[in-house]
């Protein structure tokens, strides 16, 4: 037991090497098409936004000085049905700390399972296809993709025509010969959540049948 015990803290440590490598300076290549800056799950208390945007200096010590787009997975605040237009706004304040010309414009905040609704789409980006200039994103929130996706019946309907609004615009890049890449953005795993007794991935199927037929 204690082997392997040794073997995965090695792992771990492994692991965190390779996240924390393109920080080193001069690890943002120059020939790179697009720079898209991504964190999720701001739930460490008081210290959480303030680190995050010590992270974000050290970004941009790296060399990331105009990344196109910042891409939040959700969840930003520490309990249940979080004020969207406090806790989004909290996140833009340490963005606009090391990148002052970042707008809501250059900005997806994906919806998590543990913030409230945004019925003005002001703060929360509404689930559907954004293009930029060298990639494609399309964003889904809770009302789309469930955490809970057993807790309703008629949720099989819901994700079906997710996928199928997914696979209508996939279809149209196709036939323009667009190939930009596209990014799928959720708060939940899109496939093989953990979290298996709420059934966050119960209807997941129906993504990964289109997500597949289209790539």
């Amino acid at each position: 037991m204690r082997k392997k015990k040794s073997f995965s803290v090695l792992l771990v440590f492994f692991l965190l090497l390779t996240l924390f490598s393109p920080l080193k300076a001069g690890a943002v290549q120059e020939d790179c098409c697009a720079t898209i800056i991504t964190a999720s799950d701001f739930q460490g208390g008081e210290d959480a936004f303030p680190n995050f945007g010590e992270m974000l200096g050290l970004i941009q010590e790296a060399g990331c000085t105009e990344p196109d787009l910042f891409l939040f997975g959700g969840d930003y605040g520490d309990d249940s049905g979080v004020d969207p237009t406090v806790s989004t706004e909290l996140v833009m304040d340490q963005v606009r700390n090391v990148y002052p010309d970042v707008t809501r414009n250059n900005t997806i905040f994906v919806q998590g399972n543990h913030d409230g609704e945004d019925p003005s789409g002001e703060y929360l980006t509404p689930t559907g296809f954004y293009e930029f200039e060298d990639f494609v994103v399309y964003s889904i929130n809770e009302d789309s993709y469930n955490a809970k996706q057993s807790g309703r019946e008629d949720y099989a309907q819901v994700v079906q025509a997710l996928s199928g609004d997914i696979g209508e615009k996939l279809g149209q890049m196709i036939e323009t010969g667009d190939t930009r890449p596209v990014f799928v953005t959720t708060h939940v795993p899109l496939h093989h959540s953990s979290r298996r007794s709420y059934g966050d991935t119960l209807y997941s199927k129906y993504l990964f049948e289109v997500l597949n037929e289209m790539g």
